[in-house]
């Protein structure tokens, strides 16, 4: 089986090659408890730098703040080999995945006049598998440095594989390529993680970035709960979701499933959840997957009634207790400016979302709009950008359409080739994870 390994590096273990974990909290498919006493060691390889964790692992999980993606993304471009290689993103962030796999195919292009010259090289392999999660597969909080608390395991995640397109569509051998690979992606996902019941595939990123309800709901419970943050109270956040916060939470949802509409195909847009199916079926089980969107019971009761049977039933998290936050800064630039974005490019305005955004800068004396390199690499930043929709749905963006293909930015990076460089980046980026819940 192929190994499994994160991008993560923890301060003080580098010069330690195998670091113990321990986990506790919710393992057992039937354990619903959210107290629940089961734990669980476990020891894990800490590579020393981003090529030996690439050279000894087949499966390469991206787990980490979208603040740090472009630029551990940039470092692997030239590392991953087709055929050998795939990669998890848990969970997307303003199109990474989309990212990654332009970066890719233009590195690979870049190779060519090398590549065409070996006669065993087969033209088929030129992608690499990317499968870009809408979330992640649990809810958890960071004990220690070396320990973890499962609040809970969710049941389902989606999840949509990139690229969808090779160079030649037409090409039969090629569709089944691919319909291959989604198979094989499927099975690798319930393999690695099997108490997620179902990993559900959508048609493209919009599915999945849509799907991610976390920076509009972390900007709600954020703005309403700022005293509570910044005085480093202990406090449980759906709790604290009130009446009139909650209607700030459906509104901002109106926002996000208006663009949905205006983006997804009727059957991607019908298997969108709600507001209130996220917390229902994530939280309580109420509805299964493959019942309708319209259970009968949808409108009952508000959504801070709904918070709160979910904080009695012993489901709920304790809020940030410092300002200093990823609900903030890295939902904020990398979730709500998504929104915006994508509103934009359909004429949905997010007002709602943009008008946070703009808040929560004057509150923390930054421009958050200005910090997504991601978006700002795509091209979509700007509002007036006229971007190809057709191509974001492909997941490979034309050469020319970023600015300049990976291979350039990899060679205006000096050091980028000395090992020691990317571990030292690695690490910077790792040591902005803090101890909040994965959420």
């Amino acid at each position: 089986s192929p190994s499994l390994s994160s991008l993560q590096t923890q301060q003080g273990m580098e010069d330690d090659p195998t670091t113990k974990w321990t986990a506790s909290g919710a393992f057992d498919d039937d354990d619903d408890d959210h107290d629940s006493s089961s734990t669980t060691s476990f020891s894990c390889r800490v590579a020393a730098t981003l090529h030996d964790l690439v050279r000894d692992n087949e499966i390469i999980v991206v787990a980490l703040p979208a603040n740090g993606h472009k630029v551990v993304l940039d470092r692997l471009v030239p590392l991953l080999r087709p055929g050998r290689h795939a990669v998890l993103i848990s969970s997307q962030a303003s199109l990474g995945a989309l990212y990654l796999s332009t970066e890719l195919q233009h590195y690979f292009q870049s190779q060519q006049p090398q590549q065409d010259n070996n006669d065993n090289d087969d033209d088929e392999s030129k992608s690499i598998p990317i499968a870009a999660w809408a979330t992640t597969v649990c809810t958890a909080r960071q004990t220690s440095p070396t320990a973890v608390h499962i609040h809970t395991i969710r049941k389902r995640v989606d999840y949509c594989i990139l690229p969808r397109r090779t160079t030649n569509d037409d090409d039969w051998s090629r569709i089944q390529q691919q319909q291959q690979q989604q198979q094989q992606m499927q099975a690798l996902q319930s393999q690695l993680f099997p108490q997620v019941d179902h990993f559900r595939a959508r048609s493209n990123l919009f599915a999945i970035s849509l799907a991610n309800l976390n920076p509009q709901n972390h900007l709600a419970i954020a703005l309403g709960n700022m005293s509570r943050m910044e005085k480093g109270e202990t406090w449980y956040q759906l709790q604290h979701v009130t009446p009139k916060l909650g209607q700030f939470l459906e509104a901002l949802d109106r926002e996000r499933l208006d663009i949905a509409q205006a983006l997804l195909d009727p059957d991607d847009y019908s298997q969108l959840k709600t507001l209130r199916q996220h917390f229902q079926q994530g939280f309580l089980g109420q509805q299964s997957f493959d019942e309708e969107e319209d259970d009968g019971g949808d409108d009952n009761g508000s959504i801070s009634d709904l918070m709160q049977q979910i904080y009695e039933h012993g489901k709920d998290v304790h809020g940030p207790n410092t300002a200093d936050t990823r609900y903030v800064t890295e939902d904020v630039p990398f979730g709500l400016a998504l929104t915006v974005a994508l509103g934009n490019l359909v004429q949905r305005p997010a007002t709602l979302h943009k008008a946070g955004m703009q808040i929560m800068s004057a509150m923390y004396e930054r421009d958050f709009a200005s910090e997504n390199d991601l978006l700002a690499s795509l091209g979509l930043l700007d509002s007036s950008s006229s971007c190809r929709l057709e191509e974001l749905r492909e997941g490979v963006m034309e050469t020319g359409y970023l600015g300049r293909p990976a291979v350039a930015v990899l060679e205006e990076e000096e050091g980028c080739e000395d090992m020691a460089h990317d571990a030292a980046m690695m690490a910077s980026t790792m040591m902005t994870m803090t101890s909040e819940t994965i959420f």
